[in-house]
């Protein structure tokens, strides 16, 4: 993990959405140099699957992997036995998903109620709250440092994050709004833009874990950048700003950019205590 930059992954990340917008700026309307382009620039297959699975949760399913293999790299640097390299990123995705569920449901309990229970459905922000939270219990029974806990976690959500907004690229949900450039539409990949954002938040935070290890700042530090990275996407994405005029998610945003805010000065004042 030490040599592999991610942010080589978000320059990639973002040549790929660069040739999307030139697709939709270059081409005739519907009539696109790859058959892979979609509407205004989208990708075209929304109803992909690989190897059976819909293209969406085959990304999440990539993202979990990922957990794994990451896992594994940081069992000697956080003394992990070979049980909880395993177990951990599972009970990380069931957390993360509980939590995004339920925020799906108080946010929008209407068409959960409509609807009924779907693995479809969720408000990511609720997985990060909900890890905040569950955290220091698992810290507990595990009889581990919470700190170190919340830095070994940290990636994870970040990595899940970004392969859930991959598949919502391939899947075309969670997009912008149609922009009309004369008779070219075009819908800027805002999936791709959080994708880059979220790469990048993930080699600030291994930097972070690098210079201060063991100390609880990963996930603080994601929270606020995410928080802000989020804050800013939501304006370009095609989401209903009914509160304030603001999104869900932007509302969403100021709370864990609240709450990270609250988490790094009780660390600099414990710090200092200490010092």
């Amino acid at each position: 993990m030490k040599k592999l930059h991610f942010v080589y992954f978000a320059v990639v990340i973002i040549l790929i959405a660069s040739f999307f917008i030139y697709e939709a700026l270059s081409s005739q309307h519907l009539s696109y140099h790859f058959s892979f382009v979609g509407y205004g620039g989208t990708f075209k297959y929304h109803d992909l699957k690989i190897i059976g699975i819909p293209i969406y949760w085959f990304m999440m399913l990539c993202g979990f992997v990922i957990t794994f293999i990451v896992s594994k790299f940081k069992r000697s640097q956080y003394h992990l036995s070979t049980a909880e390299t395993i177990v951990f990123p599972i009970i990380f995705l069931i957390i993360a998903y509980i939590g995004a569920k339920l925020l799906y449901i108080i946010e929008d309990y209407k068409t959960f109620k409509n609807s009924g229970f779907q693995l479809s459905g969720v408000s990511l922000f609720g997985a990060i709250y909900l890890v905040l939270l569950i955290v220091p219990l698992i810290a507990l029974i595990t009889k581990k440092s919470v700190f170190a806990m919340y830095d070994f976690f940290t990636p994870f959500g970040i990595i899940l994050l970004a392969c859930t907004r991959m598949g919502c690229f391939f899947n075309g949900c969670c997009g912008a709004p149609i922009i009309w450039k004369g008779f070219r539409p075009i819908i800027l990949p805002v999936q791709l833009m959080e994708v880059t954002c979220d790469l990048l938040i993930l080699e600030l935070c291994f930097w972070v874990e690098k210079k201060y290890p063991f100390k609880g700042l990963m996930y603080p530090i994601f929270m606020l950048t995410y928080g802000i990275c989020r804050f800013l996407l939501e304006f370009l994405r095609d989401t209903p700003k009914d509160i304030l005029n603001l999104s869900h998610g932007q509302i969403f945003s100021l709370i864990a950019i609240a709450l990270s805010i609250v988490l790094i000065t009780i660390y600099k004042y414990s710090n200092k205590k200490e010092n």
